[in-house]
């Protein structure tokens, strides 16, 4: 159980941050390509909406992955 543990709160971990690198780079896309900023701005201000709270997940997550 332990080892199930440590090895599902690590990829939870990161999907987690790969979710925050979605949200960075949609905002470096708007600035990169004119043609299809519209689709990335809708895009960066549904992702902007879940931002603090995955943040916080996974802080916490990491917290328990470490503790663990």
């Amino acid at each position: 159980m332990e080892t199930f543990l440590n090895y599902g709160l690590a990829w939870i971990s990161i999907g987690l941050a790969f979710f925050l690198g979605i949200t960075y780079i949609t905002r470096k896309m708007i600035r990169y390509q004119p043609k299809r900023r519209s689709f990335w701005i809708s895009l960066n201000k549904c992702l902007r909406n879940y931002h603090k709270e995955v943040g916080i997940a996974l802080v916490a997550t990491g917290l328990l992955h470490g503790l663990n």
